[in-house]
């Protein structure tokens, strides 16, 4: 349900303006706030080396009856500015 202010000077101007997004394993009143990712990215993910996809390869096992079957996943993800997020440390 919305509320609305009777005055002018009572409007929350940034209404709308932040989504939050509920984390319980933050604990101790700490929160962040992220930027739109468009405006001010904070992190870059992607596949490494070029790799379109987790990458599979197959062969025998020596000395008994069976396939030995290997999956590398390149994949990674990291810090690219800090602009764009903040950090409260709570209480």
């Amino acid at each position: 349900m919305a509320v609305q202010a009777t005055q002018t000077s009572n409007a929350n101007v940034y209404a709308g303006f932040v989504q939050p997004l509920v984390e319980p394993l933050i604990g101790a009143n700490r929160w962040y706030l992220f930027s739109e990712p468009s405006a001010a990215p904070v992190y870059v993910y992607g596949y490494l080396n070029g790799a379109e996809g987790p990458q599979v390869t197959t062969g025998p096992v020596s000395g008994v009856d069976g396939v030995e079957v290997s999956v590398i996943f390149d994949f990674g993800v990291g810090a690219i500015d800090f602009r764009g997020a903040w950090f409260n440390a709570g209480t």
